[in-house]
């Protein structure tokens, strides 16, 4: 998984590998919550199945649990279509206004049904469910996974640059990041 380097023979053969240090968050489904975000379930490594919970409140990364809610997608009313791996996705056959050439990655659709959101390369993008844009925020990489608390007050994103971050589903901002060694076992915290 990226970031990693090596070094090649003149004949292309690896003599050595070091791949990076950062947990593998790729796959939209993989992001799972607490109805009040304080618990969050990552993996840490790819294509393996390695889940880790991080809890906020005990501070604490620790084995995998079962209960944690992945992000909805499908809702009465909200018909969302070609958003993973595309330039064009759309609510109810009508285009989601994107920054040109940012490829949608994941999307998750608010408990209450109102708004959604959807990671892109550049940018995590929240619509109500007209499709209207009610936020835009610069992505510090692409955003492989969004899920959205049951309480409809954060957007958990899990981002390639190996971090997860909670926004306030009000505007967007940011509030928390978390990074997660690949080791399963260390991290770090931070707020803006």
């Amino acid at each position: 998984i990226d970031p990693a380097w090596g070094v090649l023979s003149d004949s292309g053969q690896v003599q050595l590998r070091k791949d990076g240090l950062m947990a593998a968050l790729l796959g939209p489904g993989r992001l799972r919550l607490a109805d009040d975000a304080r618990r969050v379930r990552i993996n840490v490594q790819w294509p393996q199945e390695s889940g880790r919970v991080f809890d906020l409140a005990r501070l604490s990364l620790g084995p995998d649990r079962p209960g944690l809610a992945a992000a909805r997608t499908v809702a009465p009313g909200l018909e969302i279509r070609d958003w993973l791996d595309r330039f064009d996705p759309k609510l109810n056959g009508k285009p989601l206004e994107l920054i040109p050439f940012d490829l949608a990655e994941s999307v998750a659709i608010a408990p209450d049904g109102q708004r959604f959101v959807v990671g892109a390369t550049w940018s995590i993008n929240a619509f109500d469910r007209q499709g209207k844009l009610l936020w835009r925020r610069h992505a510090p990489d692409v955003a492989y996974a969004v899920n959205i608390s049951a309480d409809n007050r954060f957007v958990v994103v899990a981002y390639g640059d190996g971090t997860i971050r909670w926004h306030r589903i009000a505007d967007g901002g940011e509030v928390l990041a978390l990074l997660v060694h690949s080791d399963g076992q260390r991290w770090v915290a931070w707020t803006p």
